[in-house]
């Protein structure tokens, strides 16, 4: 073992976990003042944790890294866990398989770095609020695009899909970083 390498007692893993996870829902939600956010990323490219211009976003990547890693080195899971990829998942449900091809071609047309479409069948909740579960076939288009939450890009293109979705009759459902 490297002599530079010690071991932490779980309590103080577990108590820097709680911080970094709540750092990071702080950033996500829109509380973390932006001069607390300005400093921690000066002082991470300065570290060379983060590179030069690094942005909010990539402040959410390395925290959500770091937080996955801390849990890694808690004992949970096998393997190191990886880089996330500077990028975000966008979910669309759509009501047709015609609705869901053309949301698809729209979506690579605002410039997704790829597209996919996944279908279930069965009783699955409805996108809208009250309805309950409907049977039959359901379609999510899936988009990937390059930014990352809490950056200005991330709110513009929720609000960009927000009126796609609602073009083809669906429902903008989330998205998820990496």
């Amino acid at each position: 073992m490297d002599p530079r390498v010690r071991s932490l007692r779980q309590s103080d893993l577990a108590a820097m976990l709680g911080i970094g996870a709540t750092l990071h829902g702080l950033l996500l939600a829109g509380d973390l003042p932006t001069d607390i956010s300005d400093r921690i990323i000066r002082r991470l490219m300065n570290r060379g944790a983060l590179e030069r211009a690094a942005s909010t976003g990539d402040l959410s990547i390395l925290l959500h890294d770091l937080t996955q890693r801390l849990h890694w080195a808690m004992g949970h899971g096998e393997e190191y866990p990886p880089d996330t990829p500077r990028q975000t998942s966008y979910f669309v449900d759509l009501p047709t398989a015609e609705s869901a091809t053309s949301c698809l071609a729209a979506l690579s047309g605002l410039g997704a770095l790829s597209t996919d479409l996944r279908v279930t069948a069965g009783q699955e909740d409805t996108p809208t609020e009250g309805v309950g579960p409907t049977p039959g076939l359901h379609f999510r288009a899936i988009a990937t695009f390059p930014e990352a939450a809490p950056e200005p890009g991330f709110d513009l293109r929720v609000r960009q899909l927000t009126q796609l979705a609602e073009r083809y009759n669906g429902q903008f459902a989330g998205s998820l970083l990496g």
